[in-house]
């Protein structure tokens, strides 16, 4: 993180920031900043967010620190736009966002904005009406298409989990996990048969969607977060081709050359090494996981146990060490022939 310039004024306040984005803006001010409008910065918004995002999950506390901030002087750069054309001010935005969230934790303030003490909080957690309060605020006094009005910006993904909530809110949901799980797996199967019976593109990719959208609410009855599950995906999957290629200590185009088989034992090596990793991290006593019953023919096949996965490692490991001899071999063929 590259550490801001000394500067003898004192700019660690709100109003000092508000200050410096009205310079940015003022005369003469920036020519880049005078320039912007609230449509031109929407990009920079969302990608400000997302590499919050990415240094919460992947990188030290002070790019955490930076990343907020490049976050916050995007809401700043809006208020600030906002304000010269008489439309809102920071204050305005702050006192919104204050009284609203008073308004969605009946559990924690009295609805002149001060908190509740630790008794009255007590008697008001035990009305069962407080459960999905934060949703049933959110939608007073919206209309039915209004409460479904998700922002076409978002992911496909996160647009469907927003759905999911809005549907419990109206009662209409199904009632637990392992019934949406149910229903997931009777979306995979009509999957199944759409690609077998040579339907058209069209429905096929309907059938696709039923599935996508099922198991995002697979994901919000497990509580999980699918957009960071799938990204989380998406990087060990990565971070896997990169340790198969080290592992196998071949040059990329080498590794690239290997056959499918060949690079299937390299994948299935790396994969076994990380669970054999995990098992002997995990932590008696840690906080059991939501479970779903099930039957699958192939659970029965499971129960790998230690020796068996030590054993796979290894015929993993010298695999490679077959794959190594094999490239040198053909290495001096290709010398030979030349």
């Amino acid at each position: 993180m590259k550490k801001a310039a000394n500067t003898s004024k004192n700019l660690k306040t709100l109003k000092n920031l508000r200050q410096v984005m009205a310079d940015l803006r003022g005369n003469p001010g920036c020519p880049w900043d005078t320039k912007q409008t609230p449509e031109s910065l929407t990009g920079f918004a969302v990608e400000e967010t997302l590499e919050l995002e990415d240094a919460i999950l992947y990188k030290t506390r002070d790019d955490v620190m930076e990343e907020l901030g490049d976050v916050l002087f995007q809401v700043i750069f809006q208020a600030q736009m906002a304000e010269e054309a008489g439309d809102f001010t920071l204050d305005d935005v702050i006192d919104h966002l204050s009284r609203k969230m008073v308004i969605r934790h009946p559990h924690v303030f009295h609805a002149d904005g001060t908190p509740l003490t630790a008794e009255e909080q007590k008697k008001v957690l035990k009305d069962p009406s407080i459960s999905g309060m934060w949703e049933k605020n959110k939608n007073v006094n919206l209309s039915g298409r209004e409460i479904f009005n998700i922002p076409k910006t978002f992911s496909g993904l996160l647009a469907a989990v927003k759905i999911g909530k809005k549907t419990r809110t109206i009662d209409f949901d199904w009632p637990n996990l392992n019934e949406t799980f149910r229903h997931f797996l009777s979306e995979v199967q009509e999957l199944g048969d759409a690609l077998q019976d040579g339907s058209s593109v069209e429905h096929q990719e309907e059938e696709l969607g039923d599935v996508l959208f099922t198991l995002a609410q697979v994901a919000r009855h497990m509580k999980a977060d699918p957009e960071k599950a799938l990204r989380s995906a998406n990087h060990k999957i990565v971070e896997r081709i990169h340790e198969m290629h080290r592992v196998s200590g071949l040059s990329w185009d080498e590794f690239v050359s290997l056959s499918p088989k060949e690079k299937d034992a390299l994948w299935e090596g790396n994969k076994k090494s990380v669970v054999s990793q995990a098992k002997s991290k995990s932590i008696a006593g840690a906080p059991r996981t939501k479970t779903v019953k099930v039957k699958s023919k192939s659970a029965k096949k499971s129960g790998t146990n230690d020796a068996t996965l030590s054993s796979k490692i290894g015929i993993a490991k010298s695999t490679s060490k077959s794959i190594k001899k094999k490239v040198k071999l053909a290495s001096k063929a290709k010398k030979k022939k030349r």
